[in-house]
């Protein structure tokens, strides 16, 4: 919803969705949605200067809840992962570190020495 308050100052405008839609990248259906629910709401067109797009969003958007973060999932967790991945490095051979170095036994696969 960044862009909200931008949508809505372009179509009071008079640009076309299309030509909005381009200007701020988003999808010609997004800034439909956002110009409808607001001529729908009786949000004033262009937004006032003073006002945040939070505020336009919740005018707009009441019943959406406060986004908390981006994930889906939980994030995992990483130490276990770290320790098992280490464990599985020492069966197979030896491999190029995580900082990019090569070990003895890479040399063969790239082809130097």
């Amino acid at each position: 919803m960044r862009k909200l308050k931008e949508v809505l100052r372009l179509a009071s405008l008079g640009l076309s969705q299309h030509q909005i839609a381009r200007s701020c990248s988003l999808a010609q259906s997004t800034v439909h949605e956002y110009v409808s629910v607001a001529r729908a709401s009786g949000v004033q067109l262009p937004p006032p200067a003073d006002g945040n797009d939070h505020q336009i969003e919740q005018a707009l958007f009441p019943q959406r809840p406060t986004p908390t973060g981006r994930r889906k999932h939980p994030e995992p967790d990483w130490p276990p992962i770290l320790e098992e991945l280490q464990k599985d490095s020492g069966k197979n051979g030896e491999r190029a570190t995580r900082t990019g170095t090569a070990t003895a036994g890479s040399a063969i696969c790239t082809g130097a020495g």
